[in-house]
């Protein structure tokens, strides 16, 4: 009973990530990055300020991690109520997920 209730709960975690994956891929809703949650209020007025092209591109990174999550929450989910095997699918989601976002944060300080 237990994995049931920690599968439905993942499910739903991977539902969340990719109704706002979907969202923010359209450009709608909050941009869910610290450049934007962490910024004072100086800083908010800039970036309202940074051109559409700019906001747009935070918009798919946002989108595109958490299409990743929701991937990573689905195949818990998954490896929960089919077989433990199944987890490490999970494993090797996140570690994609961090090295593709460690990628574009270097890439993104170079330029």
């Amino acid at each position: 009973m237990a994995e049931l209730i920690i599968t439905v709960i993942c499910v739903l975690l991977a539902v969340l990530c990719l109704i706002y994956g979907i969202f923010a891929w359209h450009c709608r809703g909050p941009i869910l990055m610290n450049k934007y949650l962490l910024a004072s209020e100086e800083e908010k007025r800039a970036l309202a300020r940074q051109p559409k092209e700019e906001r747009n591109a935070d918009y798919r990174y946002a989108a595109k991690i958490s299409f990743g999550i929701a991937l990573m929450w689905f195949l818990a989910g998954l490896g929960i109520i089919i077989d433990i095997r199944i987890m490490w699918l999970a494993v090797i989601a996140a570690i994609v997920l961090v090295i593709y976002a460690l990628a574009e944060l270097f890439r993104n300080n170079r330029s």
